[in-house]
């Protein structure tokens, strides 16, 4: 039976090679049976640069998921906490225009936030969830029959 669940992988580039302005990533899917179908996806990939002062930080976010997606009407947002907190959810169009926006405090574990009726066009959005100083974006699609 194949596994077909998302796996979270983080590498940090500087144990392998030192960055400079010419490293470039690159990823091959390959498969080592003759005749089968490769198939292969990368999500919601993030790069960045920081020196780790040595203090483990507990997240207070620990999960974001936009569906449906692609939404028509109706757009659920999953946000789940580590503990109870006040949480702002902002959604933005393609251009960054802020088009939805809402504060709630919310318990600790998951929580599904249903927004409905934004008479969304066809296009890209961006759903951001802050919490504190911590946030995560997803990006999702919007597609009317």
């Amino acid at each position: 039976m194949a596994d077909h669940s998302w796996r979270r992988f983080a590498f940090r580039v500087l144990d392998y090679l030192t960055p400079t302005s010419t490293v470039s990533i690159r990823f091959i899917a390959e498969d080592a049976n003759a005749g089968s179908l490769i198939e292969a996806a990368l999500d919601d990939i993030t790069l960045w640069d920081e020196t780790p002062l040595g203090v483990s930080e507990v997240n207070s976010l620990s999960i974001l998921s936009v569906f449906p997606n692609p939404a028509s009407s109706l757009v659920n947002i999953q946000v789940g906490l580590v503990r109870d907190q006040n949480v702002t959810i902002q959604i933005f169009d393609n251009v960054g225009r802020e088009i939805y926006t809402l504060g709630k405090d919310l318990p600790a574990g998951n929580n599904i936030i249903s927004v409905q009726d934004l008479n969304l066009a066809n296009g890209l959005y961006q759903a951001r969830v802050s919490v504190a100083d911590e946030s995560m974006i997803k990006k999702f699609s919007v597609i009317q029959q």
